[in-house]
This record gives structure tokens, C-alpha cells and sequence, in this order.
């Protein structure tokens, strides 16, 4: 179970809506929160190579993640997943494709940086920075289209 549906699940009681788009901002909100928290301990940690692994994989199960209407779970863990999967997935179709190809191959295909520098004919350090790159565009677009 996310920080965000536990976080809903907790505070429903000081929700004051009464409609479903009012329901949907109120998670919005949540989420954004719990994103901005986890924005910052990543950019506070950046120079430890061990957090960005962290960060990289909880990106990861976020990518990986594919919420269906039969989901198992409550209603809010469905709406949460679903607003999740719609941001991420609208955030990485503007991405450009060799970001959208390097963030697929490292976290989807589970490749290491000298498997995708290959196929993507790059050393490994020009792929990890690609997807540092990738990352950040991401992090960024997420932000500036109020998911973050």
C-alpha cells in the first residue's frame, strides 16, 4: 500500500467535498504532497549513488505499474493508482523518444547501462547520463503539469 493511499485512507474523515471531481483533487493533492516529499530527498541525497538507486526504483515499480478497472484493493487505492498511471503516462509522452527509450529499457527491460548503451550505440556513462537527463525532464514535467 503507497504513502498516498494510507495518507487518504487516514484523512477521509477531514475530506469536505461533495462531488467526485472535488474527491479527485483532494487525492491529487495527497499525491502531489507525497511526490514533492520524495522530490526532495532525492534532490537533498543526489551526490550518493545508493539513494538514486532507491529513487530509480521506486520510478521503477511507478513505470511498471499497470492499474486495470478488476484491480483488487478500495476505491481510493484504485482512483490513486489510476490518477498516478494517467499523469506518468501522459508526463512520458511528451518526453522525447531517446528519453523515453533509455527510461523503457532501464526500468521496464531492467537493463544495465552498458546493455542500453549498446543499443542505443553509446558508452555507458553517456547512457547513464541520458537517463539522468530522462529523469530530471520527467521530475520536471510532472511538476509543471501539477502532479508534483
Amino acid at each position: 500500500m503507497s504513502n498516498a493511499t494510507i495518507e487518504a485512507m487516514r484523512d477521509f474523515a477531514t475530506f469536505r467535498g461533495q462531488t467526485e471531481p472535488q474527491f479527485l483533487s483532494w487525492l491529487r493533492g495527497i499525491l502531489r504532497h507525497n511526490l514533492t516529499d520524495l522530490t526532495r530527498r532525492f534532490e537533498a541525497c543526489r551526490r550518493s549513488v545508493s539513494q538514486e538507486v532507491g529513487f530509480s526504483d521506486q520510478l521503477a515499480g511507478a513505470l511498471r505499474a499497470n492499474p486495470s478497472p478488476g484491480m483488487s484493493g478500495t476505491i481510493c487505492e484504485q482512483l490513486i493508482a489510476r490518477e498516478q498511471r494517467r499523469a506518468l503516462d501522459a508526463s512520458l509522452q511528451r518526453l522525447p523518444p531517446s528519453y523515453r527509450q533509455v527510461l523503457h529499457l532501464c526500468f521496464s527491460e531492467r537493463c544495465s547501462f552498458a546493455d542500453i548503451g549498446n543499443r542505443l550505440q553509446r558508452s555507458p556513462e553517456a547512457t547513464r547520463k541520458l537517463w539522468r537527463r530522462a529523469l530530471e525532464r520527467l521530475r520536471h514535467d510532472m511538476h509543471v503539469h501539477g502532479h508534483v
